[in-house]
C-alpha cells in the first residue's frame, strides 16, 4: 500500500489522478468507507 485517502462517493476523478501521478502505483483497489469490501479494481490506461 502506498497511500490511502477518503473521498466523496461522486468526486472520485481527482483522487485517483492524485495516486496515479505517484510512478509505484499501478492499480487501485477502492473501498466501501463503511462495509469495507472493495467495489472495483481500477488499473493504469
Amino acid at each position: 500500500m502506498v497511500d490511502a485517502d477518503l473521498v466523496d462517493g461522486d468526486a472520485p476523478v481527482p483522487l485517483v489522478e492524485r495516486f496515479f501521478s505517484i510512478p509505484a502505483v499501478a492499480y487501485l483497489y477502492p473501498h466501501y468507507a463503511e462495509r469495507g469490501c472493495y467495489a472495483a479494481r481500477v488499473v493504469r490506461a
